[in-house]
């Protein structure tokens, strides 16, 4: 099987089930998966097209279930150390209009503005996690 090419960014994980009709419960064992750390030898962190050969059943872990309707999905971001590194590629810069110049004459005016630039980049997706959650009330106070 090859895993989509669209979007481009996005990461897959192959799960298997065990005879006719049943549901996956397994990640599959796959050389194309990660070589090292806990998900070593599993068929996840699938690149889009990929070409993945499963070659046996990876340990346990259920995939994520599509939410049923009218349920609002609330994403918590976990990021544990290591997860990203962020570089700063040039110092802030920031301005403040203190006194009166052409465009205020009567000094009215306060305009202050920064910009810069920075980079980001995931280091080992294994240590950060989306914790996915519902609310079942009606949102009313009191």
């Amino acid at each position: 099987m090859t895993t989509p090419t669209s979007p481009a960014n996005y990461t897959y994980s192959v799960y298997v089930g065990v005879g006719a009709g049943a549901q996956p419960v397994n990640l599959g064992l796959s050389t194309s998966g990660p070589t090292t750390g806990p998900y070593a030898g599993q068929a996840v962190q699938l690149p889009a097209g990929t070409t993945v050969v499963i070659t046996g059943i990876g340990i346990p872990q259920v995939p994520p279930a599509a939410p049923a309707t009218g349920v609002t999905v609330f994403d918590s971001y976990v990021f544990g150390e290591h997860y990203f590194a962020a570089l700063e590629l040039e110092s802030i810069q920031w301005n403040r209009l203190m006194s009166a110049d052409k465009s205020d004459p009567l000094n009215q005016l306060r305009i202050i503005g920064w910009k810069g630039w920075d980079g980001a980049v995931i280091l080992n997706q294994l240590f950060g996690a989306i914790i996915e959650s519902s609310a079942s009330g009606t949102g009313a106070f009191g």
